[in-house]
């Protein structure tokens, strides 16, 4: 099965293109002067993802017989060069900003950090090309990635990707009820938010369509989740786009080089969700009514997909007019990363959307945890955990003990994560798909002597999972 490592959440700061349709025609060649590793470069076609977003996937395979050590920084975009070239053999100008992110990079090479890449392993890496070069203009593109890379018993071994034929086209019209194989639903989960508080928005994508599609993601490095490749769009009282903040928040998002994504699976005739919050690349700032919608591509009609308006309100909070309380922070769900390629890793995030420092902790016997296959049958713990699990009623529990866990101060917009492991606690043996869902009490918020059921409920986003089912793409 092919390795996945977590592509690193860089931050971008360029407003978005015009909108584009993306063709590709992918060739079959390769030029790798290293008969250990090969490289294929592909613009995926069945991705659902914002129209100005040109996805690019970026597969380093060990063709040798035996493993071979990479330097950990393979699977870094920097390591690769990109020879993208329009239709009149003219390289296309990186942007400012990924200029910027080069001349920052460190040039301290560490030579004795190599990952193994086992006989036929792969690693992937995604990356939104339209942030590191110009494609505004419509028009033909090719692209080869050749790279230096330290393999083959040689620092600077020259492996050279295949050519991809690349078609921009103008904007599409949009439409939210077209004869399309997506349909995307927004929900601003709070009504009524403090000046200062991001506003979390629930995106919801279901496939309509008899086979898989991905959706591209962002993961942002502990971090709230903002609004970058989600293709919302938000708009204040007198219908107007909301511009970027006057005063980006630097320990967020917007001040930050992007361009890696992941991908999540949608299964057929299911949806996705993930929870993002506002006022990272548009500024709600202001008291005042505010509409939100989602406007994605369709990859099977190629056409826009957008969902209804959605509307939450930013007030002033005063002694006279106090705002009804509410948690702190949100759940957020995405494929885990660690400890090798297991499918049923989960990295659980709790982000602070307040305007002030909060006290939390990450224990795991806080997680209030469902999974449920995609038929809604909930799975049952394994063997060894039903063992180990203590019948204590967590909701009598007393909130905010110091001597429970270890408690840390989350700023705003930062995050607080750990990861699951859902296989080593769930019966996953099923052949297929499951899904989970973590549930988490607003212990920032607690009175002394409390209890945990006393407390208001913060649920995650739904996060489809594929545990065994061979061949998945799941990243």
């Amino acid at each position: 099965m092919a390795m996945r490592l977590s592509p690193v959440a860089a931050q971008d700061v360029s407003p978005p293109p015009t909108s584009q349709q993306l063709k590709v025609v992918q060739s079959t060649g390769t030029d790798a002067t290293c008969p250990g590793l090969k490289i294929e470069i592909r613009v995926p076609d069945d991705v659902v993802r914002p129209q100005a977003s040109v996805l690019l996937e970026i597969k380093l395979t060990n063709v040798a017989h035996d493993t071979i050590w990479v330097s950990s920084t393979s699977s870094d975009f920097g390591s690769y060069e990109f020879e993208l070239k329009d239709a009149q053999g003219t390289l296309v100008p990186r942007t400012a900003e990924w200029m910027r992110a080069l001349s920052e990079r460190s040039s301290i090479v560490t030579l004795n950090v190599a990952t193994p890449l086992a006989a036929g392993a792969s690693l992937v890496t995604d990356l939104m090309l339209d942030k590191m070069f110009d494609l505004r203009t419509p028009g033909q593109y090719t692209l080869r990635v050749p790279a230096f890379l330290p393999v083959c018993g040689n620092l600077g071994t020259r492996v050279t990707s295949n050519l991809i034929h690349i078609t921009v086209d103008e904007p599409l019209n949009r439409s939210s009820k077209p004869k399309a194989g997506i349909s995307v639903v927004a929900n601003a989960t709070r009504a009524l938010l403090p000046i200062g508080w991001g506003a979390p928005l629930e995106i919801a994508v279901r496939n309509n369509t008899s086979h898989s599609l991905k959706w591209a993601v962002d993961e942002p490095p502990n971090t709230a989740p903002d609004e970058f490749l989600t293709g919302v769009e938000v708009f204040n009282a007198a219908g107007t786009l909301c511009p970027p903040p006057e005063r980006p928040d630097h320990n967020w998002s917007f001040s930050r080089f992007r361009a890696t994504a992941s991908t999540i699976e949608i299964p057929p005739g299911k949806s996705a969700d993930q929870i993002i919050l506002l006022g990272d690349l548009f500024d709600i700032s202001k008291p005042g009514r505010y509409e939100a919608k989602v406007v994605l591509l369709d990859p099977m009609s190629n056409r826009l997909i957008e969902s209804s308006l959605v509307s939450f309100e930013i007030e002033e909070m005063t002694p006279s007019r106090p705002l009804p309380g509410q948690p702190p922070f949100l759940v957020t769900l995405q494929s885990g990363h660690f400890g090798g390629p297991d499918p049923s890793n989960v990295l659980i995030c709790m982000s602070n959307i307040s305007d002030h420092d909060i006290r939390m902790d990450n224990s795991s016997s806080k997680d209030f945890v469902s999974v449920e296959d995609l038929n809604g049958s909930p799975a049952t713990l394994t063997e060894a955990a039903q063992m180990a699990r203590k019948l204590v009623d967590l909701t009598q529990q007393q909130a905010g003990l110091d001597q429970c866990c270890s408690w840390y101060t989350v700023k705003p917009r930062k995050a607080l994560c750990g990861g699951l492991t859902v296989g080593a606690i769930y019966d996953l043996s099923k052949t297929g798909a499951y899904r989970i869902r973590v549930d988490r009490y607003d212990e920032p918020d607690a009175s002394p002597r409390q209890k945990l059921g006393d407390l208001p409920i913060v649920r995650s986003n739904w996060l489809t999972i594929f545990d065994n089912a061979a061949g998945s793409s799941e990243r």
